[in-house]
C-alpha cells in the first residue's frame, strides 16, 4: 500500500486576466514507504504545486488524494489537518525558523500545535529528532546564531519531530554551499535507510536528483520517469 498516492490528479490557477493557467493535467504519482523521489522541471513547471497537493496544503481541482489507502474525498479541513500532521512533515529552501525561538523550541513547535503531547513526551520527541539531525549541540542557539546548514538541520529535526511517514522537501539544498548541502542531502536519505521514511524532494540540481531511488520531471503538467 502506498504512503501517499494521486490518481488523475490536475490543478489550475487563476490569472490576472481571467483566465486559468493549468499547472498539473492528469498527474498520477504513488510513493511507497521507504522511497526517495526526485522532481526536477523550469521553474514555474509546477512543481510546488504538485508538492503541496502531496503534503496535504492544497486540493487538487480534480483526482483523488490517497493517504495510506484511504480516499481524502470530502475530507473537511480539520481532517486533512490532522491527517497531515500525523503523516506528513516539511523542509522548504529557507529554514523559515521562528527568530526569537531557541533551535530546541523550534523543533518542538509541531508538537505544541497539536497539544497532544506531555511535556516529557516532548521533551524525549525533540531530543531523538535533533539528534538524528545531528543539531543537538545547537539545541539552546537563536537561528540568527546559526550558520545556514545549522538552520536547515534544526529544520530537518522540526520535520523529523512527529516521526512522519513522509517528508516533503522543496529546494531543501539550494540556498546552501555545495558542502553543506551534501550534508543535509545525507541526512535525508539516511531517513530513508534507516527510518523507512519516503520523501519527496523538488531540485534543480541533477546531481541531488540523481541520490533517490525515482526521479521525475515534471513538464507541460505531466510527470515523466527520467
Amino acid at each position: 500500500m502506498s504512503v501517499i498516492s494521486l490518481t488523475d490528479c490536475s490543478h489550475a490557477v487563476s490569472l490576472p486576466d481571467g483566465s486559468s493557467l493549468g499547472l498539473l493535467a492528469n498527474v498520477s504519482v504513488a510513493l511507497e514507504k521507504g522511497q526517495s523521489v526526485s522532481v526536477r522541471g523550469r521553474s514555474g513547471s509546477g512543481k510546488t504545486t504538485l508538492l503541496s497537493i502531496l503534503g496535504l496544503l492544497l486540493t487538487p481541482d480534480a483526482g483523488q488524494v490517497h493517504v495510506a489507502g484511504a480516499s481524502l474525498d470530502g475530507a473537511t479541513d480539520a481532517q486533512r489537518t490532522r491527517a497531515r500532521r500525523a503523516t506528513i512533515g516539511f523542509v522548504f529552501q529557507s529554514a523559515s525558523l521562528v527568530p526569537n525561538l531557541t533551535a530546541y523550541e523550534n523543533v518542538e513547535l509541531p508538537l505544541l500545535q497539536g497539544g497532544d503531547h506531555s511535556r516529557a513526551r516532548r521533551r524525549q520527541a525533540v531530543a531523538a529528532a535533533m539528534d538524528r539531525a545531528q543539531i543537538t549541540h545547537r539545541r539552546t542557539s537563536f537561528p540568527r546564531q546559526l550558520s545556514g546548514g545549522e538552520q536547515q538541520r534544526v529544520a530537518l529535526a522540526r520535520a523529523l519531530v512527529r516521526s512522519p511517514a513522509v517528508i516533503i522537501a522543496d529546494e531543501p539544498t539550494a540556498s546552501l554551499d555545495v558542502a553543506t548541502a551534501d550534508r543535509v542531502l545525507a541526512l535525508l536519505l539516511e531517513r530513508c535507510r534507516e527510518d523507512g521514511t519516503s520523501i519527496v524532494i523538488a531540485t534543480h540540481d541533477p546531481q541531488v536528483a540523481q541520490h533517490a531511488h525515482r526521479r521525475l520531471t515534471l513538464d507541460d503538467g505531466q510527470l515523466h520517469d527520467e
